[in-house]
């Protein structure tokens, strides 16, 4: 909207109120009134242009408010009275009607009038052309999104894709998601991506998922990933936050990977088996040279201040149906044993034990690795033995 419409608009506005607490933001007959003006304002962080706000005195109001507004149409001088972000938004698409003289423009009714007369003629006379349009408009509307989207600066194509994600970046993670819209959709393999498909509103532009067979465009939202590290399922959000991610981790594997790089070797089975340390890594490879199998340790849920938690154990012997943990001197477990954590962590495997969920656990440090390995073979070994004699 240009200057001399922003400043009618302005002289306009009779009133601004909090429509909860009616308390006065704005009254023009009030000689001591807050000063109101429209600013171009664009967060620092926004990948969008500049748009106009109100601010009075030094505050800008954001989109989030409880203000109506009463305000006369600078084009039929009708009182309006509607949310404050009316008005905001009339600024920034140069709207100089109000609702009410638009409807009563003799213009918009014939047009109008026009419109559905030759709808109607469409429908009764050419009812074949009608339906080939259709059958195209998907394709359309994603060549119309992608000629748009070429015609953006290239600041904003790289700005854009620097949040969203390129096919490239998809094709990639493609095979790890497992459904999205909350189990809505699982095939992924009946959806095309489109990385930059048009909308109507700030951002212009936002990825969809294309279903082939019923010719829908779908938000990618709520995902269901699997771990490429503990193969188990999570979800995101959005897509938004696997963008450049080397790996599609979960909430506790990517935590982990933080503070400790993790890291995979295999059992003599050849299934994978994750580690942290060169400790637990040691014991993997103690275990193959004893031929024991040994797989990933489960995930137990417990408690702690009230909040449900989850502890995963590093190592699991299903021979001998026993846990194994291995602790270093490191400090997130000293601070782990100090708050309580540990503690809570323990109750809850004491009670798995007693219910006979797990035969045994093992707490291994560095100083009595040797002594437990040789304590689990003797475990196994008196299984083997116990097994021959039954059998004999």
């Amino acid at each position: 909207m240009n200057e001399n419409n922003i400043k009618l608009v302005l002289l306009n506005i009779i009133k601004i109120y909090n429509k909860d607490t009616n308390e006065i933001l704005y009254n023009k007959n009030n000689k001591n009134n807050n000063n109101i003006n429209f600013i171009k304002y664009k967060h620092k962080n926004s990948n969008t242009d500049a748009i106009y706000k109100l601010k009075v005195n030094d505050m800008i109001i954001n989109k989030n408010n409880k203000f109506i507004i009463h305000y006369n149409c600078i084009t039929c001088n009708k009182l309006n009275i509607f949310r404050l972000n009316n008005i905001v938004r009339k600024v920034n698409r140069n709207i100089t009607k109000c609702q009410q003289c638009i409807n009563s423009c003799l213009n918009k009714i014939n047009n109008q009038k026009i419109t559905l007369f030759n709808t109607l003629d469409k429908k009764n006379n050419n009812i074949d052309i009608g339906i080939s349009n259709n059958l195209n408009k998907e394709q359309q509307y994603i060549n119309d999104s992608n000629n748009e989207f070429n015609e953006e600066d290239s600041d904003f194509q790289d700005m854009y894709f620097s949040k969203h994600l390129t096919n490239e970046d998809f094709n990639r993670i493609k095979d790890k998601i497992i459904s999205f819209q909350n189990d809505k959709f699982k095939n992924i393999q009946n959806f095309i991506y489109i990385s930059n498909a048009k909308i109507n509103n700030g951002t212009k532009y936002n990825p969809r998922l294309y279903d082939i067979n019923r010719k829908v465009f779908e938000k990618p939202i709520y995902i269901k990933f699997k771990c490429e590290n503990c193969e188990n399922d999570f979800i995101h959000r959005d897509l938004y936050i696997v963008k450049n991610k080397y790996k599609i981790l979960c909430k506790y594997c990517s935590l982990c990977n933080n503070s400790f790089k993790i890291r995979t070797f295999h059992n003599i089975l050849n299934q994978k088996i994750t580690y942290q340390s060169k400790l637990e890594l040691n014991f993997i490879k103690k275990m193959n040279d004893l031929n024991i199998l040994i797989e990933n340790g489960p995930k137990i849920n417990y408690s702690f201040n009230s909040k449900n938690r989850k502890y995963i154990v590093d190592f699991y012997i299903p021979s001998i149906n026993t846990l194994v943990e291995l602790k270093d001197d490191h400090i997130w477990h000293k601070e782990q044993i100090k708050n309580g954590i540990w503690k809570a962590k323990m109750d809850k495997i004491d009670e798995l034990l007693k219910n006979n969920i797990y035969t045994r656990y093992l707490l291994i440090y560095p100083k009595n690795l040797m002594n437990n390995i040789n304590i689990i073979k003797k475990y196994i070994d008196n299984i083997s033995h116990i097994n021959v004699l039954n059998k004999t």
